[in-house]
């Protein structure tokens, strides 16, 4: 007989599969609308800036180095998931164009937070006296 623990992890794993499946699901739906209506302009060839078209001040930039967004959805939700979001999801078409590299979706790493913060080192104490 198998333990609950056992049960319950199983239980997880596989909402949590659901979960993703579904959520990415819907952003590829929402890249549709993204690729008709927004403005996806290239910056480089690993660089992109996707910009809302009745907003334009609302404009996110997709990394295609790393495969990472700065839009919130991406941030909040969609990197703990480890999907993609409706933006990066966009500029892999013209991506993969203007490069001639296919898209690996089993290669997209994940973010390295801790680059995202500035070290902060305490001070010396023996340069704060020193003139």
């Amino acid at each position: 007989m198998r333990s609950t623990a056992t049960d319950s992890a199983a239980f997880f794993r596989a909402l949590h599969e659901r979960t993703r499946r579904t959520e990415q699901e819907v952003r590829v739906e929402r890249a549709e609308e993204v690729k008709a209506d927004y403005v996806i302009e290239a910056v480089g060839s690993l660089c992109w800036v996707v910009i809302h078209p009745d907003e334009p001040d609302r404009a996110y930039t997709v990394d295609m180095l790393k495969r990472v967004c700065n839009c919130p959805d991406y941030q909040c939700t969609a990197a703990g998931l480890e999907i993609l979001c409706k933006h990066i999801i966009s500029v892999i078409p013209l991506w993969e164009q203007l490069t001639g590299v296919k898209y690996a979706p089993n290669e997209t790493p994940k973010p390295d937070y801790a680059s995202w913060f500035v070290a902060i080192q305490d001070p010396d104490p023996d340069d704060v006296y020193k003139d």
